[in-house]
């Protein structure tokens, strides 16, 4: 019995090295999991953080191309009432010149397809109401037609471009407001 108490000290000792070794092994397996989950939900966080800053980026850059490609549209439609009205005080009627009309429709295409990206829905209604507002202006020529040279041709031309200028103001100043807050928002302007 004297040589089974060292024999168990040593089975005891033995048993709980192992036991110390299963739990040691145990709580690290544990503390990789944890840490290798911390390591993914990081990763999960970052990768978001980044794709709604690319978003963001992609949205500043689409409503300045906007805001560009509208003040170029309210241009040409400027343009095509001072053609109408040159053409109303001679008392001719002839189309606009091929250039102008192409570029008219080329810049309209334009503004369609980035008003398409355009996530802010009140942005998109105003834009796709200028461009109409702008396209009924732009065939002011047959109200000119009716009324002839003269005064009542001429407050009606600086109506229309009164029209145009509000139509303007409108929507610039919504995109203005968008534009704002993509930047607060920490979007990055292009360079």
């Amino acid at each position: 019995m004297d040589n089974l108490i060292p024999l168990l000290s040593t089975a005891v000792g033995a048993l709980a090295a192992v036991g110390g070794t299963f739990l040691t092994g145990a709580h690290e397996r544990r503390r990789d999991a944890l840490s290798a989950q911390r390591e993914r939900d990081a990763r999960q966080q970052d990768d978001s953080r980044e794709r709604e800053a690319r978003r963001r980026d992609f949205q500043l850059r689409t409503l300045l191309e906007l805001q560009d490609g509208v003040q170029r549209l309210g241009r040409l439609t400027s343009m095509v009432l001072q053609f109408d009205l040159r053409q109303a005080r001679e008392g001719q009627y002839t189309l606009i010149p091929d250039d102008l009309s192409d570029e008219l429709q080329t810049r309209g295409i334009e503004v369609n397809r980035l008003c398409t990206r355009v996530l802010d829905h009140d942005v998109r209604r105003a834009v796709e109401g200028a461009k109409d507002r702008l396209a009924k202006l732009g065939v002011a020529v047959m109200r000119y037609r009716q009324m002839g040279p003269g005064s009542e041709l001429e407050a009606a031309w600086a109506g229309d471009m009164n029209s145009l200028g509000d139509v303007m103001d409108g929507a610039m100043e919504l995109m203005g407001v968008a534009i704002r807050h993509e930047l607060e928002s920490g979007a990055v302007p292009p360079s």
